[in-house]
């Protein structure tokens, strides 16, 4: 943990002031969401499931952007549920892991923003630890949750299909990516998760996935270019755009490249 602890990018005052922070939380309720202030029995079994696998976490080098984490799927997205959820399966905000884990991450969607700004798309900065340091509040770690574990994973999951060559076959799974990265619910018309499409998902989307999709293929008409745009947008919702993208896979005319 101590070699994690110093990987990161917050220099030493700055750790000082998130350690005192973390440990003055109280519960508290934020735009109607209630978050579990410190707790003793939460963090020090998150802490110990985390040094665990402190070695393999280590090595993992953030600077390599998505593909890195890509690399690391089952470890990043083990270590991540760790952040909000303990051993039972029932939810439990863990902050001092929620920093270490959040940090790694975020460093590695640094690369992915160049990557988006060098095609001049708009994108959201995603913060799983807190902003303003100096105003550290629990709900700052609110990004650790299943609907943003979901996101990575179907993300993550979404860059190995494509990597492997999408196949009429793979129409189902890539429905089921798309649906982890933001659900529709049919009963309301809306993305059902309370946040919106997830914004790491948003993220690796612009970044990975818009480009991979745009270059498997020969075929001129592909009917999804611009999507870029609408990522963003109150109606657009990731399950239902894969859903067309299935479709369009299992199109006669689809040709991989």
């Amino acid at each position: 943990l101590i070699e994690l602890w110093n990987d990161v990018k917050k220099d030493v005052l700055e750790k000082i002031n998130v350690i005192n922070a973390i440990y003055s939380f109280v519960d508290t309720t934020e735009g109607g969401v209630s978050y579990n202030g410190f707790n003793t029995e939460y963090e020090g079994n998150a802490l110990t499931m985390l040094i665990n696998k402190s070695s393999n976490i280590g090595s993992i080098n953030p600077s390599g952007g998505i593909d890195t984490i890509k690399d690391n799927k089952d470890l990043v997205l083990e270590v991540f549920k760790i952040c909000y959820e303990k051993e039972d399966g029932n939810k439990a905000r863990s902050y001092f892991a929620s920093e270490v884990v959040g940090n790694l991450i975020e460093k590695a969607l640094e690369k992915e923003y160049d990557e988006i700004s060098s095609k001049s798309y708009s994108y959201e900065i995603v913060n799983l630890t807190p902003y303003d340091l100096n105003d550290i509040k629990n709900f700052d770690y609110k990004l650790f949750n299943e609907y943003e574990y979901n996101g990575l994973k179907g993300s993550l999951s979404m860059c190995d299909l494509i990597d492997s060559t999408i196949k009429k076959s793979d129409s189902e799974k890539v429905k089921e990516n798309f649906a982890l990265m933001g659900k529709y619910d049919p009963s309301t018309g809306k993305v059902n998760d309370g946040y919106g499409n997830s914004k790491i998902a948003s993220i690796c989307y612009l970044s990975k996935i818009d480009p991979l999709l745009l270059t498997m293929h020969n075929n001129p008409l592909y009917p999804f270019n611009g999507y870029t745009n609408k990522v963003y947008s109150s109606s657009f919702c990731f399950e239902l755009y894969g859903i067309d993208i299935a479709g369009y896979i299992n199109n006669p005319s689809f040709i991989p490249a």
